[in-house]
């Protein structure tokens, strides 16, 4: 099994990462080194001047005063200042690495030790009886004095070395920084290779299968999703091509269902054409045409021409599958004008649909079928005279249409009957009550906006049946 196309790229980040890391590993601990290193030296250099600078004076001073009388040990504490310089001299001893300064730091702590002994003689003669001045200030000249200079001296030669290894160090560190320059420009160039090279490598291993990838996604841009990228690696380009594959062959098959589903609409809608210009209809209404005519209902005749007209114009549409609802609700208007004309005795009409509604786009043929089947399956099965009124409405991003009719309505078997072919989309019912006529406009309303649009209804045997359609409410600017 190849390696993912993770695990690749981490190990090209280890060849570049290592490296780096190892020589910058190596850069921190040199540089640390002589960061120490010189930090010592400088701390040894310190304490050396310090111990130079303040010793004899403090030292001398306080012995030149115990020895006239104008003070005693006691505030002076030349012991205690003996102390802190064999303090400071072991800090010194412990911080250098040259031998000469080990062996300055022994004739140091030699003259220290025969300064702790001349103040110990004064001190000692100090307590004794008869004249002590002149001994002790022989003393305080000759060993006091003449001693710290020496300590004074010994701190200075200890400085000098010091610096001179200061110096060296320096030295020493410019060469290795240049060293390191000359080899980190050398391990960089071999990196540069290295990266360059493995990188190649790992990029054609990711950029091959994508290019493969990226063909077969422009053929199902032109429409082939016969189109297939080829496996070439275990990886998760592998698993994204496997995904396109599949994804391709549903997409293929949705394609061919929308085609599908399109032919059929458009077979629904041709056979609902064909059914509202069918023979009777066109027979029943030129027979009324030409009763009134030979009436002399002249106004009648043309008013039931116009009606005819705006009908099948409406129908047609010149070719469009989606119209105005005002062009909907005339074709409604249209209609029922010329039924009202036959059937005076029976059918009353209203429309109630708000004008600032007209411009929405509706699909066409949505409620005249269903006003035809109010009057032919509700008001013409009861005697007296009916109503059918037609009223819409918008509520939130629906429009609701209601078809009411006060004819002789279902019983409960026959709406269950007509809830099963709306609820199977059944396309093939030729039932004039509702198969053929309400299965076909529910089943354009849903090919055309979605399942959860259609028509329910409502319906009391003996007291009439109130059909509502729901679609969305789309603007004409939509």
């Amino acid at each position: 099994m190849k390696a993912t196309l993770k695990s690749r790229i981490r190990m090209m980040m280890f060849v570049m990462l290592a490296p780096l890391t190892i020589f910058s590993t190596y850069l921190l601990y040199r540089m640390s080194s002589y960061a120490n290193y010189y930090d010592a030296i400088y701390q040894n250099i310190s304490v050396a001047n310090i111990l130079g600078q303040n010793f004899k004076q403090e030292l001398d001073y306080s012995m030149y005063r115990i020895v006239i009388g104008s003070s005693n040990y006691d505030d002076e504490k030349p012991y205690d200042q003996i102390q802190t310089a064999k303090d400071m001299v072991a800090k010194m001893k412990s911080g250098t690495k040259l031998s000469e300064n080990k062996r300055t730091v022994k004739k140091l702590i030699g003259f220290l030790d025969s300064l702790h002994n001349s103040i110990q003689i004064i001190e000692e003669n100090l307590g004794k009886d008869g004249p002590k001045y002149d001994v002790n200030n022989t003393i305080l000249d000759n060993d006091i004095y003449g001693t710290t200079t020496l300590v004074v001296e010994s701190a200075q030669e200890y400085v000098y070395y010091e610096t001179l290894q200061m110096k060296e160090l320096r030295s020493n560190y410019v060469h290795e920084i240049y060293t390191t320059i000359k080899f980190g420009l050398t391990i960089l160039g071999i990196m540069l290779l290295v990266i360059i090279f493995c990188t190649e490598i790992i990029s054609r291993t990711i950029t091959e299968p994508i290019k493969k990838l990226c063909g077969a996604i422009k053929k199902v841009e032109t429409g082939d999703f016969t189109a297939r990228a080829e496996l070439a690696s275990d990886d998760e380009i592998t698993t994204l091509t496997q995904s396109f594959n599949s994804m391709t062959e549903k997409i293929g098959g949705l394609v061919e269902d929308v085609k599908l589903e399109q032919t059929n609409l458009k077979k629904m809608e041709l056979r609902l054409l064909q059914a509202q210009i069918n023979p009777h209809f066109l027979y029943n209404t030129f027979d009324t045409i030409i009763w009134l005519a030979e009436d002399n209902q002249n106004k009648e005749v043309v008013s039931m021409v116009s009606s005819l007209s705006n009908f099948f114009r409406t129908s047609l549409s010149k070719g469009r599958d989606y119209i105005t609802l005002g062009e909907e609700q005339l074709q409604v208007m249209s209609y029922l004008q010329i039924q009202q004309t036959r059937y005076k005795d029976i059918l009353n009409y209203s429309v109630e649909i708000p004008e600032e509604l007209n411009d929405c786009i509706v699909l066409k043929l949505i409620l005249q079928p269903i006003v035809e089947n109010a009057l032919y399956h509700g008001i013409k099965n009861k005697r007296g005279m009916g109503m059918i009124r037609v009223w819409g409405e918008q509520k939130e991003d629906n429009l609701y249409f209601h078809i009411q009719d006060n004819g002789i309505g279902m019983r409960e078997e026959e709406q269950n009957r007509v809830r099963m072919l709306l609820a199977e989309r059944a396309r093939d019912y030729e039932d004039t009550y509702s198969g053929f006529g309400l299965a076909n406009v529910n089943e354009r309303i849903q090919l055309s906006y979605g399942l959860e649009y259609g028509i329910s209804f409502t319906s009391i045997y003996g007291e009439g049946t109130t059909m509502v359609v729901c679609i969305p409410a789309k603007s004409n600017k939509n």
